[in-house]
């Protein structure tokens, strides 16, 4: 079986825009500005207006945007993060990378965290959720919030295949 890793929506996406790509590859090349330079501001400034926030901070991955997050969270060794078994591995990475440890619960039929799985895991060391949206789908973000609250623990959203879905 071919699996088409490369869909027919990026292949439209990059052929429409792929002249914009090499235009702002070239501009930075060009200044020397890969990282902190005026692209790089304006990318943050755009992208915290798409997703309607009012801050966005670029990082090189997702992992270290997880882990940052648990980091400001206050997530440390000892404690547990609850996440999704369908993810990759960097969402894991990043929790083992403050010395939390990973528990990882059964995902529904569409393949995304089951809430009511998540709920049987929380344990007095549990400090946060992970829910992993995938392909464009979204988890079930109220109840997951509901039962976040219920123990007060905070979810950080691993939404690297998911930008701004409903």
């Amino acid at each position: 079986m071919k699996v088409d890793f490369i869909n027919s929506h990026y292949r439209r996406t990059w052929a429409r825009h792929k002249e914009e790509f090499f235009e702002a590859i070239d501009k930075m090349g060009s200044e020397g500005q890969w990282l902190l330079g005026e692209e790089m501001k304006r990318f943050e400034e755009n992208f915290a207006k798409f997703v309607g926030t009012k801050y966005c901070v670029a990082l090189n991955s997702g992992h270290h945007a997880i882990y940052l997050a648990l980091k400001a969270l206050g997530v440390k060794e000892g404690d547990e993060v609850i996440t999704s078994s369908h993810t990759f591995k960097a969402t894991l990475a990043a929790v083992l990378d403050t010395g939390a440890k990973v528990i990882m619960v059964d995902i529904k039929d569409d393949g995304l965290i089951d809430p009511d799985e998540v709920e049987k895991a929380i344990t007095l060391r549990t400090k946060a959720i992970i829910p992993v949206h995938l392909a464009g789908q979204m988890c079930d973000l109220e109840k997951l919030e509901k039962i976040a609250e219920k123990y007060d623990i905070m979810i950080v959203e691993d939404s690297a295949q998911m930008i701004k879905s409903k």
